[in-house]
């Protein structure tokens, strides 16, 4: 099983959640916040924050580039296969504040983590307290219940993601279940997508899927028609 509790860690002389996450090198760069240029002059307004721990995520999905088992260090492990640089909280906020007529959807990324609810409670209110751009979050399920999904909704988050990624209960649980340190349930994650479907309502709770899994095209479209049916 996934160790969820709460591990104690010394938060002021570490450089984790929730006084520091990782954002995309993208909004990094659009926050002037690092160096570099878009292809392209345009206003980037998506901003994506992912909460970082010392021992990382203790999920182990076969795909994915913060997997638990993933050979070396966490710090230099990648979640999408870009640069995703450390920051401090405190200063993004205040930056994405200073932006704030560019900004157009802000998202919290949760991993699985015994901290990641209070952390993202902690960052939600200091965002919410600076300005009110739509705030996402794409959610961890095993940290997660119908109370804490509430939480977020009456802190005045207005939309929730949860990365399914496998289509299909079978393809589930070959990269998220039997693997090493896997143990994620097909059942949980449709538990807190239809309670977020409840508690959100409709077209505000988006799901994120994986091509290429070994799913089928039958596979793809009935999870796609799925979704569709329930405003999801």
């Amino acid at each position: 099983m996934i160790p969820l509790e709460t591990i104690n860690t010394e938060v002021e002389k570490k450089q984790i959640s929730p006084d520091f996450v990782r954002i995309s090198a993208a909004s990094a760069m659009a926050l002037r916040m690092r160096s570099g240029r878009f292809a392209r002059d345009f206003d980037f307004g998506g901003i994506n924050i992912l909460l970082n721990y010392e021992n990382g995520c203790l999920a182990d999905c076969g795909y994915c580039g913060l997997a638990r088992t993933r050979p070396g260090d966490y710090e230099d492990k990648s979640f999408i296969r870009v640069e995703w640089p450390l920051v401090d909280t405190d200063e993004l906020v205040e930056r994405m504040a200073e932006y704030t007529n560019t900004m157009t959807r802000l998202c919290i990324s949760q991993v699985t983590h015994g901290s990641s609810h209070a952390d993202t409670i902690a960052i939600t209110k200091k965002i919410v307290a600076k300005m009110d751009t739509p705030l996402s979050i794409l959610c961890a399920p095993p940290v997660l219940n119908r109370q804490r999904l509430q939480e977020y909704k009456d802190l005045g988050v207005d939309m929730i993601g949860v990365g399914l990624d496998g289509v299909s209960e079978k393809v589930f649980h070959q990269h998220r279940t039997d693997v090493p340190n896997g143990s994620l349930s097909w059942d949980n994650y449709w538990d807190i997508i239809n309670l977020s479907r409840e508690i959100f309502g409709p077209w505000k709770v988006n799901i994120h899927t994986v091509v290429g899994l070994g799913e089928t095209d039958k596979d793809m479209m009935d999870i796609f028609f799925h979704l569709f049916d329930n405003q999801i």
